[in-house]
């Protein structure tokens, strides 16, 4: 009787002893899965909300058919604030806009009104942006603009002004990217109408915005050069026919290409056109142009970037500055010089800047006008046709929105193309 107890209670011990070994994986699995989606949530930590603050226990308090004043703010906490869009929802029975001035940006921070405001039935839309000069955006804590709503009735419970899911806030920081909603959190404000009258409610102080830094001048437009066919040099020996250049491009807001504010950034990966033409031109060591040679590049899902080929023909063999422009794209060089020989020559990989969106090889007013007439969100386009609606898509997504937008000012570092 006694040597079954003891075997029963080693049995035990060893069912206990592999039950602990099995479930430690499983809870060490658990504890891992639980991290990685906490790191994979957190794409943002800016906040927007209003001032004066309030609580549903503790709101603010405003009589019937009284103008309530409410300002939204901005804690970047972190980010580098280039865009705000915001859609502002209430109650329509308990609140009324004025049509003229329910939403006042603050033109210090956010000098540029996008669209809006739009006023809809217990909604309004704006979406705002930093000028587009300024390289440091809205770094602390600012003032957006002033809410203004009338009460209507008397409310049993505090009625909510709220930030909808539309809202977003993007960003032109050099670790953010150009189509991240950084914003993490919004806070409503809630207002308690009461039958007795009280005194105009009035906004809280608020941190001075920082100060819109001065655009930089725009450079004045030159012609670029003629493209030319590629001769065959006199008293040069030609390259065997089918000498081939294969190319790699890292095209700027989209796949793996990254932008000129954060070159390790990811973009769209599922371009509308992911077959894009560029035309490569030759140049001699005097940088002349020599000719000119069209092909096609192609979305590679794998790697991110555009790749292709280009068959040379009858260029001579020697050294050549190699250069590449697309459609939207600023020209730019392949590093160094190439040695141009008969054969598969591969060149190195280069990134384009976009947002050329005219053609003419740089980035300044006229390409921000045909975005911001083709720009369409909360209102219908103002000046687009369907060949600039197609130019302004710099994100390759079908639409031309704030995306777009921030996108392109985080490329105007680069002015004109090599």
């Amino acid at each position: 009787m006694a040597v079954t107890k003891k075997t029963n209670v080693r049995v035990f011990a060893f069912l206990a002893l592999l039950a602990l070994l099995i479930g430690i994986p499983g809870t060490l699995f658990l504890n891992r899965q639980t991290q990685d989606v906490r790191t994979q949530a957190a794409t943002g930590t800016a906040k927007l909300y209003f001032t004066p603050e309030t609580t549903q226990t503790t709101p603010l308090k405003a009589g019937v058919d009284q103008p309530i004043s409410l300002d939204v703010m901005i804690d970047p906490n972190g980010h580098y604030i280039s865009l705000i869009k915001m859609e502002i929802t209430y109650d329509p029975s308990l609140f009324t806009a004025p049509p003229q001035a329910a939403f006042t940006p603050n033109p210090q921070a956010f000098p540029v009104t996008i669209e809006g405001p739009n006023i809809q039935n217990g909604k309004i839309q704006v979406t705002l942006s930093i000028d587009r000069g300024d390289t440091r955006g809205i770094q602390q804590i600012t003032k957006v603009g002033t809410l203004q709503l009338t009460t209507t009735k008397e409310t049993t419970q505090p009625g909510a002004v709220s930030f909808s899911s539309l809202t977003q806030a993007l960003s032109i920081k050099e670790t953010d990217s150009a189509t991240t909603n950084v914003l993490q959190t919004t806070i409503p404000a809630y207002i308690a109408i009461v039958a007795e009258p009280t005194s105009t409610p009035t906004p809280l102080p608020t941190n001075t915005p920082l100060p819109t830094a001065t655009p930089l001048p725009l450079p004045s437009q030159t012609p670029l050069p003629t493209a030319t066919v590629i001769p065959t040099a006199t008293g040069l020996s030609p390259t065997t026919s089918g000498t081939t250049l294969k190319l790699n491009l890292l095209l700027h807001g989209l796949g793996t290409g990254g932008d000129n504010a954060n070159p390790t950034a990811t973009g769209n990966f599922n371009p509308l056109r992911p077959n894009k033409p560029v035309t490569i031109e030759f140049y001699n060591n005097q940088n002349t142009l020599i000719g000119t040679k069209p092909t096609t590049v192609t979305f590679n899902q794998g790697t991110g970037t555009f790749t292709g080929e280009v068959t040379i023909g009858s260029l001579p063999n020697g050294s050549y500055i190699i250069k590449v422009k697309g459609d939207q794209y600023l020209k730019t060089q392949f590093p160094g010089i190439q040695d141009i020989t008969a054969g598969l020559i591969t060149l190195p990989p280069v990134d384009l800047v976009t947002g050329d969106i005219n053609n003419d090889n740089q980035l300044n007013i006229v390409d921000y006008n045909i975005l911001m007439g083709c720009y369409s969100d909360f209102l219908p386009a103002s000046n687009c046709t369907d060949q600039t609606k197609l130019q302004s898509d710099i994100t390759d997504d079908g639409d031309v929105n704030q995306y777009d937008y921030n996108l392109f000012l985080r490329e105007i570092g680069n002015r004109t193309g090599e």
